[in-house]
């Protein structure tokens, strides 16, 4: 399994972890200072490590402190902060870069300090390695260990490419069924300090229970000296007499449209097969409601993706099924549901007003009516108020030569245009009023 794909498995859970690691970019307000005096920020400098909370105080000046970052893709941080203090996590460097934290208070005084963002001391490429109840029991491929079973995980410590050796990394459990194996005697925590080795890495044993359902799991793992934390997810697969289960993660999926008339379209879920005897066929008995890629997944912990088309949407909650069978026969299924959703849906669109007729001719002194289909309030105007007058009652326009000479570009004699604007307040529809230049018209 791809490390892309075990990012979106496990997505709802690493949002918790990171909830667990830090509070993020944003403030963490003390109560309201009263402090006047030369406006400080304290530490001035400050070694700051990736994903690791580094929290500022804010003393004197006058409070309703504003914080900027002079490097927003390194240290995110734009925010106002009533309180005392503020709190920062910075992003992975590719080397040691300064960033500049500057406060301002309300009278405008402003004063900086400088963040030095370090290289991290831990490496995303982590080694997981399953360990199947026998030989022959298929765990699963990439980050997959089998319940009742061990799985070998091994991280490095390094830091601009050097190996840290001697170096203390506390794993934890954030979530899942398994615990860390801590000594010769098989005693079991779920939380285990180990002590990188000269090559730097830390070697951890993670032991999962005979009886536990197949689940998704995510542990943690911490630098000890700086702080710095990561979280890994991996799968855990049931076993029952020995005999691999065959299990779908996630086992159901739902979408909803954006109103009453619409269910979702377009939009796909992964769903991750576990166990059984690999490898797997899925049936899509409804290809006018999704689309199922691939038919055939060939490993344990591969993916079939199912995207639905919105041509036909859910009667219910309970979602549409999709059979799973491994090479021995066993079958399982997930389901999918498309509802349509609980918003009206909008309206026809609505088009600009419409002059009926969109041209008219006026004797001197002549009167005429123009309707007009629109929505809205109706404005209106007309260019040579001079000559013609436009009186609008509910959309019913009445359009009368008023007086003599010549205009428009006329003369005496020709005959001359009047143009004639609608509007409801959006949209702008015109129409023409032809008529004589000249003669009396009172």
């Amino acid at each position: 399994m791809s490390g892309k794909q075990l990012a979106q498995l496990f997505l709802p859970i690493l949002l918790v972890a990171a909830s667990l690691q830090g509070c993020g970019s944003g403030a963490v307000s003390s109560p309201p200072s009263t402090n006047t005096g030369e406006l400080l920020i304290l530490p001035a400098q400050a070694d700051v490590f990736p994903n690791t909370p580094t929290t500022f105080t804010i003393s004197g000046g006058r409070p309703g402190y504003a914080v900027f970052s002079s490097n927003n893709t390194v240290i995110p941080v734009t925010q106002t902060v009533e309180g005392g203090q503020f709190t920062i996590i910075a992003s992975e460097v590719a080397q040691d870069t300064n960033v500049t934290i500057t406060v301002r208070d309300q009278n405008n005084a402003t004063k900086a300090a400088t963040a030095l963002v370090k290289v991290s001391t831990l490496s995303s490429a982590v080694t997981f390695t399953p360990v199947a109840p026998s030989a022959t029991t298929n765990c699963g491929t990439g980050a997959v260990m089998c319940g009742g079973s061990d799985a070998l995980l091994q991280v490095r410590s390094v830091q601009n490419g050097v190996p840290l050796a001697n170096r203390a990394l506390r794993f934890e459990v954030v979530n899942g069924q398994f615990a860390f194996v801590t000594s010769t005697t098989s005693a079991t925590a779920t939380t285990h300090t180990v002590t990188t080795d000269q090559s730097g890495t830390a070697n951890v044993t993670l032991r999962a229970g005979a009886g536990v359902t197949s689940q998704a799991a995510v542990l943690r793992y911490t630098d000890v000296p700086t702080g710095q934390a990561k979280t890994f997810p991996f799968a855990i697969t049931q076993f029952i007499n020995g005999v691999s289960t065959l299990t779908i993660i996630p086992s159901t999926a739902s979408w909803i449209g954006t109103n009453t008339s619409n269910c979702a379209a377009n939009v796909s879920t992964t769903h991750y097969i576990f166990g059984g005897t690999p490898p797997y066929t899925v049936s899509n008995t409804s290809p006018l409601f999704a689309q199922v890629s691939p038919s055939t997944v060939l490993a344990s912990g591969g993916g079939v993706n199912v995207t639905v088309t919105g041509s036909v949407c859910s009667a219910g909650t309970g979602g549409t099924p999709f059979v799973v069978t491994d090479a021995a026969g066993l079958t399982t299924s997930f389901t999918v549901s498309n509802t349509v959703g609980t918003a009206a849906p909008p309206g026809p669109p609505v088009s600009a007003p419409v002059l009926v007729p969109s041209s008219v001719t006026l004797a001197c002194g002549e009167s005429t009516q123009v309707a007009v289909i629109f929505t809205g309030t109706l404005a209106t105007a007309v260019s040579h108020p001079a000559q013609v007058t436009v009186a609008n009652a509910g959309g019913i326009l009445t359009v009368t030569r008023v007086d003599p000479g010549t205009v428009g570009g006329g003369t005496s004699g020709t005959q001359a245009v009047a143009t004639i604007t609608v509007s409801d307040g959006t949209r702008v529809s015109t129409g023409t009023i032809n008529y004589s230049p000249t003669g009396v018209c009172n």
